[in-house]
């Protein structure tokens, strides 16, 4: 009976050798964990900033599409139904046209344009 203990606790030994050879290091494993979740980090930061900007792009489109719309408007308000005064007023004080990505112009601004245009054609 000792001999079969002795036995076992000899495979017993064995195993565990073979169980320590078999295990990978904690060094290789954290630095793996690390990257990923780095790589996941940067990706989930970069399809926010995307979300962000795609956004932001369509607010300032649907900014100078309203802008367009309302010069349009108060320039048929200001024409008091004569057609080639609409057209004149909304040739110079609408937008020039509505494009993706740019800082749409305030109709103040364009007034501001028109009355400097006109002073210095008077002078």
């Amino acid at each position: 009976m000792k001999q079969e203990i002795a036995e076992l606790l000899e495979m017993y030994e064995r195993a565990s050798k073979v169980k320590a050879l078999e295990r990978p290091s904690k060094a290789d494993g954290n630095y793996t964990s690390i990257i990923t979740t780095l790589a996941f980090s940067a990706g989930a930061i970069t399809l926010v900033l995307l979300a962000i900007s795609i956004s932001v792009m369509f607010m300032r489109y649907y900014a100078q599409l309203a802008e367009l719309y309302e010069a349009q408007a108060m320039a048929l308000e200001a024409s008091d139904g004569d057609p080639s005064l609409a057209v004149h007023l909304i040739k110079h004080f609408s937008p020039a046209g509505v494009a993706l990505g740019k800082a749409p112009t305030s109709l103040y601004e364009k007034s501001v344009e028109a009355i400097a245009s006109l002073t210095a054609v008077k002078r």
